[in-house]
């Protein structure tokens, strides 16, 4: 399955207030600015270029490795919430504490709160933002994208002068 460019995370909260609703917030993450498919590979083909066997070899390596990176953090930060979950629900057995913070304890007992739809990126998704490193978020500037050797001097991408 192809993934666009424009990847998004999605958190889930679960906010109390007298009632229960939900609460949902995206937050674009690794999103990249180049909107055009044909100058999107026009910038990869010229830093593909631009580095040796060894450099590519070596960017899908540590691709690989960020890769694992992110799905230990999200698998963590998983745990460290079931975790929490579970010593909220231990201290709402007791009577005064379950009282003095109804709100915590009405949480606590919803599943709605350990919803976590943050999926990891994947090995091709991070190899093609360290390919395309800062090119990926300069946009149009015509001078950012030469001194970030994003394109040639001469391509027919870059904005005029």
């Amino acid at each position: 399955m192809k993934r666009s460019p424009h990847t998004f995370r999605l958190h889930v909260w679960l906010v109390l207030t007298g009632a229960s609703f939900l609460t949902l917030s995206t937050v674009a993450v690794g999103q990249t600015l180049v909107a055009n498919p044909a100058l999107l590979q026009a910038i990869k083909d010229h830093r593909v270029k631009r580095l040796s066997d060894d450099q590519i070899r070596q960017m899908h390596s540590r691709a690989q490795d960020l890769s694992q990176q992110e799905v230990r953090r999200i698998e963590e930060e998983d745990r460290q919430r079931y975790a929490s979950r579970a010593r909220t629900r231990e201290m709402c057995k007791d009577v005064v504490y379950r009282t003095r913070n109804e709100r915590e304890c009405l949480a606590a007992q919803s599943t709605l709160g350990l919803m976590n739809t943050e999926q990891p990126r994947s090995k091709e998704q991070i190899f093609e933002d360290l390919l395309l490193g800062d090119c990926n978020y300069i946009g149009g500037d015509r001078q950012k994208l030469l001194q970030a050797q994003c394109l040639p001097p001469n391509s027919p991408f870059l904005p005029p002068r």
